[in-house]
């Protein structure tokens, strides 16, 4: 850099030149001045490199704030979901996945199967789950026995009614050796309340579960 583009630099030579020249008494002086000069130019350039960070720094707060936002948005807000479908039978049940089922904003849709017993009635709910997939709306199946008798299922979950679907009885079969709750593959039930449910992988008769009471309890093979 020439002395015409740094001034601080061309005064500190004029000074060293008027040092060698001027007496030993007059040189610490002249020292003296050259360290104020160098000084405030070292305070003049923090000072410029402090008002550049703050002028960056302010210009990347909403960048960051718009990154951080849509970052939020596609980690924990789930977009809306509502799909449904009907079983149809003498009265309706209902299989339906739904944002608005869920009372907290932006939170998780949730699969809510219901039934109403006459046109007149409202619909109740027969059961209800978190559906962070909507595949599961074709993983739910229910079925009519008869005018009075149904039964509704969805992974480890077993509803039926025996009153055209006034109430529903809910229940979760548990295996006797693991305690853990079995996954229901598919069930057959008559209009006595005998029947079978059959695990996943299991076709034989001999290797399911039976009921004879319409399922409110089951037993072991």
């Amino acid at each position: 850099m020439s002395e015409e583009q740094d001034p601080i630099r061309a005064l500190e030579e004029q000074l060293r030149e008027h040092d060698l020249a001027a007496p030993a008494d007059n040189r610490s002086a002249t020292v003296r001045l050259v360290d104020s000069f160098r000084k405030m130019s070292n305070t003049r350039r923090r000072y410029q490199l402090r008002r550049l960070a703050v002028i960056v720094f302010g210009f990347s707060i909403p960048l960051l704030l718009t990154v951080f936002a849509y970052w939020l948005k596609s980690a924990f807000v789930i977009e809306k979901v509502d799909v449904s479908k009907e079983f149809v039978g003498d009265f309706p049940i209902r299989a339906q996945i739904s944002s608005e089922f869920n009372q907290l904003p932006g939170g998780p849709p949730r699969l809510r199967v219901s039934s109403q017993a006459t046109s007149n009635a409202e619909w109740i709910t027969v059961f209800e789950v978190i559906a962070l997939k909507p595949e599961l709306l074709d993983e739910t199946y229910a079925e009519f026995v008869t005018a009075e008798i149904a039964f509704a299922l969805y992974d480890t979950l077993y509803a039926i009614t025996t009153n055209g679907g006034y109430s529903w009885n809910i229940s979760v079969v548990h295996d006797t050796l693991t305690k853990e709750a079995l996954v229901i593959d598919g069930v057959i039930l008559d209009e006595r309340g005998s029947g079978f449910l059959f695990p996943p992988g299991v076709k034989s008769f001999d290797s399911c579960w039976t009921t004879e009471d319409f399922g409110h309890t089951w037993h072991a093979p």
